[in-house]
């Protein structure tokens, strides 16, 4: 796992709350700046997500998953989002995906080529769901994926089918009940 999006590359961060423990939900922050990420007093870093065009990537806790997304700020230049939560936080890296897990979290983010969206969904949600299986991380509740290029079409379909389709198969071959328990997702 890059913790930069090489060209042509679509990045795709995850970032799944779980048995959400005493109350205490992971949230972010967002900074401008582009200097070391250091927790606030009594938080942890689940992980860094830079906005904006020719970032590189930020000094970060190690082992702390980092994507960088090329997409424009709405406001203009860049920005960080980074990811905290109350809990310790233990990282680790499994099947191309660098994580962070705290009690309740798991935050995510793993590359694929950006060439074939259906089959790198496929493979990167099977993966995806197997880590949360090994972690005994319980239900997926929130994904979010990105993609270069999403609208353009590939033989015959936009871009985005083919993904759809690809995350379909994947949920639908791990046993998820598609009309019931599926995560709430966004691409872009």
């Amino acid at each position: 796992v890059a913790s930069g999006s090489p060209a042509g590359m679509p990045v795709v961060p995850r970032i799944l709350p779980v048995r959400m423990s005493k109350g205490r939900a992971p949230h972010s922050i967002y900074l401008p700046d582009h200097g070391p990420v250091i927790a606030p007093e009594g938080f942890h870093v689940l992980g860094v997500l830079e906005h904006g065009a020719g970032l590189r990537p930020p000094p970060v806790p190690e082992g702390a998953p980092t994507a960088t997304l090329a997409m424009p700020v709405l406001s203009g230049g860049s920005g960080r989002e980074i990811w905290l939560t109350p809990d310790p936080v233990s990282y680790g890296e499994a099947v191309g995906i660098r994580y962070a897990w705290s009690e309740g979290v798991l935050f995510g983010v793993a590359h694929a080529p950006a060439d074939e969206p259906g089959s790198a969904a496929r493979r990167l949600y099977r993966d995806l769901i197997a880590l949360t299986r090994r972690l005994d991380a319980g239900p997926l509740l929130r994904l979010w994926n990105y993609f270069p290029g999403i609208n353009r079409e590939l033989a015959g379909l936009v871009r985005y089918r083919h993904f759809c389709a690809g995350r379909y198969k994947a949920l639908a071959e791990a046993g998820f009940a598609l009309a019931e328990d599926l995560p709430a997702a966004s691409a872009i």
